[in-house]
């Protein structure tokens, strides 16, 4: 999980009674906005069942708040942001696979809305020219 707000990332990984931390979480943290990875088994046939669950909390939460919730599908999110883009905008975080894949989601959906960042853009263009 990663939260961005206010230019300030900040990256949770999910541990111990996971449906309980992920509602927790939604709950303390209080999202304007939920992006979310899509669930596709045709396209990933390794794909966790358990997202399916995750995916149902995330729902719930937002139907009963109205918190707006946007799905984008992973290849959307990783084909752009490599780890070495995420690197180069200084929002890496290592040995979290899970923060890093929600990064590259919201990093998309920010850079499709026209939101992203100046830093974030010129950072990116440094590193295509280099």
């Amino acid at each position: 999980m990663t939260i961005y707000e206010d230019d300030e990332w900040s990256f949770e990984q999910l541990s111990g009674n996971h449906h309980g931390e992920l509602y927790r979480q939604l709950t303390v943290y209080n999202p304007d906005l939920i992006i979310c990875e899509s669930y596709d088994k045709r396209s990933n046939l390794a794909a966790n069942p358990i997202a399916l669950e995750y995916i149902g909390i995330i729902k719930t939460y937002c139907d009963s708040t109205g918190v707006p919730l946007v799905f984008q599908n992973s290849s959307v999110a990783k084909a752009f942001w490599t780890n070495s883009k995420l690197k180069t905008c200084g929002v890496y975080s290592t040995g979290l696979k899970h923060a890093n894949d929600a990064t590259r989601h919201i990093l998309s959906y920010l850079l499709r809305t026209n939101q992203l960042p100046d830093l974030y853009l010129d950072l990116l263009k440094s590193e295509i020219l280099s």
